[in-house]
């Protein structure tokens, strides 16, 4: 059938199989220091940020140096509220955007990633 995968953003990416060099999840080989970091969309805002910590963990040049994470969540309005003081477009800057359920509703990336 025809399924409709825009919303994957474009990434054909085969989760079934695992045939990465070592095979496992652990692999340093893994890390996308730059993110945007797909794999956080539907987890919880915690999970993400364990994960993005560490995705970022093992880079130390500046283009994709330490992050810091900051969490915006769903007001009753249905805005996001980024906290005060956070400057969004900062290249170390993601920004976790929180649903009701306590879930990762936007892909989070450096500079905001919105």
């Amino acid at each position: 059938g025809d399924q409709d995968l825009s919303g994957m953003g474009g990434q054909s990416q085969n989760w079934g199989n695992n045939n990465s060099m070592g095979g496992g999840m652990n692999n340093n080989n893994n890390n996308n220091p730059q993110g945007p970091w797909f794999e956080c969309l539907s987890m919880t805002g915690q999970e993400c940020a364990q994960f993005i910590r560490q995705q970022t963990s093992s880079s130390n040049n500046s283009d994709s140096g330490p992050v810091q994470i900051h969490f915006a969540k769903v007001t009753a309005q249905g805005i996001f509220e980024v906290p005060t003081g956070v400057s969004a477009s900062h290249p170390h800057s993601v920004i976790i955007y929180i649903n009701e359920q306590g879930r990762v509703q936007e892909t989070p990336a450096r500079g905001g990633g919105r």
